[in-house]
């Protein structure tokens, strides 16, 4: 049932209209105006996105709005206008103002991701007057799911920067392999067979036994490092999702040869695990990366599928469990916790057991769990699981998502069934049958000669992009005002601004430009009554890192393609 209200809609003493829920007043019965103007005073902070909880008759608002200095944003959250109580004002319903309610399909998270002016998200909260007594298990569940959010995102943005470098040289070396595999389009809802995700969580090595039972009645997905737990118990996969760029992911491979398995890979994907499997290999591109389609797309007449994920191989998975199959789907060895104090299932490379020096180092906390208690996990775990459900929300699937894992966190919005139960109702079936066969498929490799061309073709642009940089920071030097740029000096970084915006799109540095320009706004924020002299020296400091950074990555891609370029000489050379 829904709960009731007093409602009472009282005069202040200015004149001003304060309502009072349940003898709460949502503003001062003195002078609201005055009362939010100082409260908004007090809480306004600059370069963050304000999430206010709690509208009342919207005077903290229109005091906040005036406190805005450099673009944010304000998001309003309010229980009594998600059950209609009360409205907002005609004029907050537009730019900088935001209204989010848990019937909105973008939880909340990514709503502030789409509206906030910093793309750290740096967010304050700010809880409107008596709305903590109104509401107070709303206000907890709004913090947690801040909370939440921020935490992924300071984990995503943290490996954004710290990968961008090792990625872009990835593409580099997985350019010529990603052109003359397979898109991963060719397979597009193929199959109609039960699906299998195997992730490497510990609860994974009690349904090994049943998965190598009806192996020949499902297509297997292996999740990245799963792969040594799979071979470890003789059962080859039938596909094998690989993302990840670092050394330690391809030391789950490097001794693994398959024959049969299939990699369905990313370009910034370790080069070196492509080596690993003897046919042809899938390629996408991750739900990010929108220059990189259009690179492969321009260049190689490549059409690779965009495929949505989060910060796990594991989510990937699941989406393209979804891109290729009609079957329903089971997810096994998803625990995303500790189950038995243990990191991993057997045999996988990275599993060892939980120590008290672990709880302290990796954070440990407790959360809900598959069986309704509570199990431990990390910060890290338990953001995948709420991109999980946030996929979910987003892109619900059409065909059935069951949790098998029997194990680990709770993950809402997936059914949880036995891994037995998935087998008995979905494939306890002799020899089901599938009317596609990956075996079918073909697609003729380009000539090396093409490749040649283009990778020149890029050098040369490499090679006018460093001159172009080198310039403006010479540029910049000559600069000799000490509270602005010189009228020229502005008007020739301008015009080659303008030339590097128009040949960064053509080389193949997508993943590294971003977070360099990211990391240059974000380091250099105005700061509160900066003088002339601050602000000049502030935006110059700004230009020439943001210039003597994108210098240095640049000649780092150019030696990327460089190496690829002579190890395809080399090869051809070789062949002849």
């Amino acid at each position: 049932m829904e709960r009731t209200y007093k409602i009472e809609e009282i005069e202040a003493k200015t004149g001003h209209a304060v309502i009072k829920i349940d003898g709460y007043l949502l503003h001062s019965k003195y002078n609201p105006i005055i009362e939010a103007q100082k409260y908004a005073k007090e809480h306004y902070t600059m370069h963050h996105s304000h999430i206010v909880f709690g509208y009342g008759s919207g005077y903290l608002i229109d005091a906040l709005f005036e406190q805005l200095k450099y673009g944010e944003k304000i998001l309003i959250i309010d229980p009594l206008i998600e059950q209609g109580i009360i409205k907002i004002h005609e004029r907050h319903n537009k730019e900088p103002f935001y209204y989010w309610n848990s019937t909105k399909v973008d939880p909340l998270g990514m709503y502030i991701s789409g509206i906030a002016t910093s793309k750290e998200s740096k967010l304050k909260v700010i809880c409107s007057y008596n709305y903590d007594k109104l509401f107070p298990n709303n206000l907890k569940l709004t913090l947690q799911l801040i909370k939440d959010y921020q935490e992924k995102s300071i984990i995503n943005e943290n490996t954004i920067l710290l990968f961008a470098k090792k990625w872009q040289k990835n593409l580099a070396e997985n350019t010529i392999s990603l052109v003359n595999d397979y898109s991963l389009e060719m397979i597009k809802g193929k199959y109609s067979k039960p699906v299998i995700i195997a992730s490497g969580g510990p609860s994974l090595t009690k349904q090994l036994p049943l998965l190598k039972k009806i192996r020949k009645n499902a297509i297997v997905i292996a999740a990245g490092s799963t792969i040594n737990s799979l071979m470890a118990a003789n059962i080859e996969p039938d596909f094998v999702v690989s993302i990840d760029g670092g050394e330690p992911n391809y030391r789950h491979f490097k001794d693994l040869e398959f024959r049969h398995a299939r990699l369905i890979y990313c370009p910034f994907n370790h080069p070196k695990i492509r080596y690993s499997f003897k046919k042809k290999a899938f390629a996408f591109i991750t739900n990010q990366e929108d220059e990189t389609i259009a690179y492969f797309n321009r260049k190689f007449n490549c059409h690779f599928p965009k495929i949505v994920g989060g910060g796990s191989v594991a989510h990937y998975s699941l989406s393209i469990a979804q891109y290729i199959s009609s079957g329903p789907i089971a997810m096994i060895g998803q625990d995303l916790a500790y189950t038995d104090n243990k990191t991993h299932a057997s045999n996988n490379k990275h599993e060892k057991k939980i120590t008290e020096q672990d709880i302290e180092e990796r954070s440990i906390i407790k959360a809900d769990g598959y069986f309704g208690d509570k199990v431990s996990t990390s910060k890290v775990l338990y953001s995948m699981k709420t991109t999980f459900e946030e996929m979910e929300k987003l892109y619900p699937a059409k065909n059935p998502v069951y949790n098998c894992t029997e194990g680990g966190l709770k993950i809402n919005g997936y059914e949880q069934l036995s891994f037995q139960e998935f087998y008995e109702k979905y494939a306890n079936v002799q020899n089901v049958q599938e009317k596609f066969g990956v075996e079918t498929l073909k697609k003729e490799e380009i000539d090396t000669h093409i490749f040649n061309e283009i990778f020149e073709d890029e050098l040369t642009i490499y090679n006018k992009i460093i001159s172009n940089l080198s310039e403006a920071l010479l540029i910049l030097k000559k600069n000799k005002l000490k509270i602005g740029f010189d009228k020229k000096v502005s008007k020739k970084l301008d015009v080659i601004d303008g030339k590097l915006a128009e040949l960064y799109p053509d080389i193949q540095m997508q993943f590294i430009v971003g977070p360099i320009v990211l990391e240059s706004r974000q380091s250099f924020l105005e700061k509160e009554n900066e003088t002339a002299v601050e602000t000049y020296q502030r935006v110059y400091s700004q230009t020439k890192t943001l210039y003597e950074n994108l210098l240095e990555v640049t000649i780092e891609s150019r030696e990327n393609i460089n190496a690829t370029l002579k190890k395809l000489k080399s090869e051809e050379n070789y062949s002849k």
